[in-house]
């Protein structure tokens, strides 16, 4: 059986829907994968920072929040990156998308493949069907076969959440520097907090009387607890 029922133009149409096919899968699988590591920041930061988690509880939240960008890696990157895009894969895709060409794509791939002498169609018949194939399939954007509504949602929630991130991390350096020191590298310094006291003042009253009067006052500490101004 010739090689040539499915001509070259149309051959390189296919090629170029596979790669088009693994950009938007890989690029829905980046984005989700992104989202994810985001949501673990925010998620880890919020309970440590309320909850001063202890570090073997942090070293737990850290290791599942790893394990969930590994998943997701797996799940929405790796894996659908292996599913095999052949020749008749993609033919399906584009009959399936454009049901004009009515199997004759498919057909006329699988019988480049298949010695006559095992079909009990005549050679005629097979030429007649691949040159309509070939004439629909020239006529045809396969571009139109790429789903790329789910990718674009997916990559603009995690454009999002790379900006929240961003803004965040710029207001608030500090606590984003001390959730990496305490997070990522299971560090042990504490976060910083309002410590009231409450403090006896001496105040000379008139006739020389020396009561003892009780004040009230805050100090605030810094990352490594040492105080940086006091008011009443």
């Amino acid at each position: 059986m010739s090689m040539n029922l499915v001509q070259p133009s149309v051959r390189g149409k296919l090629r170029r829907l596979q790669t088009a096919i693994k950009a938007r899968l890989a690029g829905e699988g980046v984005a989700w994968l992104i989202l994810s590591l985001i949501a673990a920041v925010f998620v880890t930061l919020a309970l440590d920072y309320f909850l001063r988690l202890p570090r073997g509880l942090r070293a737990v939240f850290s290791l599942g929040s790893l394990a969930l960008a590994l998943y997701v890696l797996g799940r929405y990157t790796i894996v659908p990156l292996l599913v095999p895009l052949d020749s008749e894969n993609l033919a399906l895709l584009v009959e399936r998308r454009f049901g004009q060409l009515k199997d004759r794509l498919i057909s006329a791939i699988q019988f480049s493949r298949t010695p006559i002498e095992s079909t009990f169609a005549s050679q005629a018949m097979i030429d007649h069907m691949a040159a309509e194939a070939n004439e629909l399939a020239e006529k045809i954007d396969f571009k139109g076969v790429v789903e790329r509504k789910t990718m674009l949602h997916a990559m603009g929630y995690s454009t999002l959440g790379v900006v929240l991130l961003a803004v965040f991390t710029l207001w608030q350096p500090g606590i984003m520097s001390l959730w990496w020191h305490r997070n990522v590298e299971l560090g042990t310094t504490p976060w910083p907090q309002d410590t009231y006291l409450s403090v006896p003042i001496h105040v000379i009253a008139p006739g020389g009387c020396n009561p003892n009067v009780a004040g009230e006052y805050y100090y605030r500490t810094d990352w490594n607890g040492n105080r940086l101004y006091v008011t009443d």
